[in-house]
């Protein structure tokens, strides 16, 4: 059997403490000797108070253990040196001190993790069909071997009660889109290129600016009527990230302590007041 540690010791409050922490059910002899320490204490409450040592929450017959006083199937947190191994959050966000011989590592680790999680917010926000001047496109002369009009669900740009497509149009390998074109612009386009004709189409990295059949460059999709509804799709895309603003400028928030920290040691103190 363990040694019993000396309750005379320890103050009212930690006795109540581990009296509220023992399972009477499954050591009943422990809970029954709390119990009479705590009748103890409060009957000589009267008596001049005398210094009670600080108490380390680390088991006491067993000097260097974690195992609390309570019993051998009972834990409490880390806590003394291992609790400085931590970050914390203060009022104002995340706060961890760099010390130790491996503090230089710790801090390259830290800004490195904090510029990755950013570039996790920033990816999304960057437009996927950037458009171009005109004269920056290339024109492609191509009879088309398919052409295809993909719906959009209901669009979030004109409302719900209209709908927008992709064209697809494809010549041998080559699968070149214009996108958000209006609904019965696009199936006409389609039906029309049912027989086979020649297009005349202006693209940059596929992405179709301008497109024109008949030796006619712009009689089928005009180029500013085609770069408008292109950066419609692209502004549409982008209102949807002020959620990623608030996210990145939340982490910021939480991590400028520990950053600061980071750059200069010891400007931050956990568990400041």
């Amino acid at each position: 059997m363990a040694k019993q540690p000396d309750y005379s010791t320890y103050s009212l409050t930690d006795l109540k403490d581990f009296r509220a922490h023992c399972n009477s059910t499954k050591y009943p002899e422990k809970a029954r000797l709390l119990d009479e320490a705590i009748r103890r204490r409060q009957a000589n409450l009267t008596e001049e108070p005398r210094e009670v040592p600080s108490i380390n929450l680390q088991r006491l017959d067993k000097p260097g253990s974690s195992r609390t006083i309570f019993d051998d199937d009972t834990f409490l947190p880390p806590v003394g040196e291992y609790a400085q191994l931590l970050p914390v959050f203060d009022r104002w966000g995340l706060i961890a001190d760099f010390d130790g011989p491996d503090s230089t590592t710790k801090r390259m680790l830290f800004v490195i993790l904090l510029l990755l999680l950013s570039l996790l917010f920033i990816f999304p926000t960057i437009p996927n069909y950037p458009t171009k001047a005109l004269a920056q496109t290339h024109r492609f002369d191509v009879v088309p071997s398919s052409v295809l009009c993909q719906q959009h669900s209901p669009s979030t740009i004109t409302g719900p009660n209209q709908f927008f497509f992709d064209l697809h149009i494809r010549a041998g390998n080559d699968m070149f889109t214009a996108l958000n074109v209006p609904q019965a612009h696009c199936q006409q386009i389609a039906k029309q290129m049912k027989t086979p004709s020649k297009l005349s189409l202006w693209h940059h990295r596929y992405l179709i600016h301008q497109l024109g059949s008949e030796g006619k460059e712009d009689n089928l999709l005009p180029y500013q009527q085609q770069v408008k509804q292109t950066k419609a799709v692209i502004d549409a895309k982008n209102g949807s990230h002020w959620l990623n603003a608030i996210g990145l400028l939340i982490l910021w928030l939480l991590a400028f302590r520990t950053l600061v920290n980071a750059i200069k040691p010891g400007s931050f103190k956990p568990f400041s007041s």
